[in-house]
């Protein structure tokens, strides 16, 4: 929705009087950044993960990006490990039974007494306005991925601790950021909205931006006219016009102050599933890097229709839609013999004695489920429905040593560099 930085935040009323001119800028900021970078070209890749933890609120991130060597693929889980995922996080658990957990949502969020120290939800008086969640529980895998990947790697079965008939949290969160008014939703006649909005402005991607990809644009796209013909005046090829157009079809929400709106625009520019292991996200992580590497190598075409991916993203959360679902694409990529993490914790409450077949996740089972979830993340107990038949060995001296030698070499570089700017 936007970056959450400093300055003085408008009111609703405040933003709606500003709402064309941050439309303006916004093409002017697209605009510069676009003629600045478009001839760029033989970049190597840099990426990283990054998990949000449950426990340390945290968020970890490689301290520097990965790149193209397969070294990096064989250090991921390590670094996962090392760099503070859970180990590091762990230095600021001082309560015996306390535990990091890296699960997309805990189970009993917003039931009463969910924290500790307790906290009530005072919604009048709190910045959030919750019904559920007080503001000191304000605290997922980043990594994006089309419906049937969402499937393979649903992990969201609970929810205010209720057991749900949905696997991923994609479409709760979809509804709850929905800010389409009823004329926007097509519910009444536009007055004072400019469009009919067909879906939240947190949902699955509208438009394939490529020359190659635009044949499979079978949707009717909603986008402002006049900046489509202010972009591709100005250069930008149709496909992205689109979609830049479609971008300023809604109002700036949540985060429009009032320091932005005075801004050079020359200078300003302003829910993958994380799993229940360090070896399940850094296996999650090594194939979608992988993958873009066999795309482009081989200059695979893997396009469905832009309807079809809609139709995949409600499908992938279903109940075991990874094994049950029928979803749209070039082949059938894989045997559906494991468990998703979705599957292994619905199995798990459904086995639980205390379960009464009501829905109702206790505070029982809930710390059942996660004190298993711990153990299986500490190596301490098995899962091979979710992993499989076999021994996963602790990782060997040689990925160790060159986990150490990539450290040493990046320290070098950054020596050398400051050492370069300093002359």
């Amino acid at each position: 929705m936007g970056l959450l930085s400093e300055g003085c935040p408008l009111s609703w009323s405040e933003t709606k009087q500003y709402r064309g001119e941050v439309r303006k800028h916004g093409v002017l900021q697209f605009l510069h950044i676009y003629n600045r970078e478009k001839d760029r070209d033989h970049d190597g890749l840099k990426w990283r993960d990054e998990c949000i933890i449950l426990g340390g609120a945290g968020r970890a991130s490689p301290g520097q990006p990965m790149g193209e060597s397969l070294a990096y693929f064989n250090i991921i889980e390590l670094n996962m490990r090392l760099r503070n995922r859970r180990e590091e996080m762990k230095r600021f658990l001082n309560q015996p039974g306390e535990a990091v957990q890296s699960i997309v949502a805990f189970p009993r969020l917003g039931c009463p007494n969910f924290t500790f120290p307790i906290f009530e939800p005072t919604p009048t008086k709190e910045l959030s306005y919750s019904m559920f969640i007080p503001d000191q529980a304000v605290c997922q895998n980043q990594l994006r991925f089309r419906g049937p990947q969402m499937a393979l790697s649903a992990g969201t079965p609970i929810a205010r601790g209720y057991l749900s008939d949905v696997d991923c949290r994609w479409g709760i969160i979809s509804e709850s950021t929905d800010d389409r008014t009823p004329e926007e939703r097509g519910l009444e006649p536009l007055k004072e909205n400019r469009y009919v909005i067909p879906k939240s402005r947190y949902d699955s991607v509208s438009t394939y931006l490529s020359a190659e990809g635009n044949g499979y644009n079978d949707i009717d796209l909603v986008y402002d006219e006049d900046i489509y013909q202010q972009l591709v005046v100005a250069g930008v090829d149709e496909p992205l016009a689109r979609h830049v157009a479609h971008l300023f079809i809604g109002d700036p929400v949540a985060s429009l102050c009032l320091e932005d709106l005075y801004k050079d625009d020359e200078e300003s520019s302003d829910l993958f599933e994380i799993q229940l292991t360090d070896l399940e996200n850094a296996a999650f992580v090594t194939f979608v890097i992988l993958l873009t590497r066999v795309i482009l190598s081989f200059d695979l075409n893997l396009l469905i229709p832009i309807s079809k991916v809609d139709e995949n993203m409600v499908k992938a959360q279903k109940r075991d839609a990874v094994r049950q679902g029928e979803f749209s694409f070039r082949r059938n990529l894989c045997k559906s013999e494991l468990l998703t993490t979705a599957q292994w914790m619905r199995r798990f409450v459904e086995s639980h004695t205390d379960y009464k077949r009501d829905s109702i996740v206790s505070e029982r089972i809930c710390y059942d489920l996660l004190r298993k979830i711990d153990l299986i993340g500490q190596g301490e107990a098995k899962a091979p429905e979710l992993f499989g038949e076999f021994t996963t060995p602790r990782i060997g001296d040689a990925i160790f040593k060159k986990y150490l030698e990539m450290k040493r070499k990046i320290k070098n570089f950054e020596d050398d560099s400051t050492i370069g700017m300093t002359a």
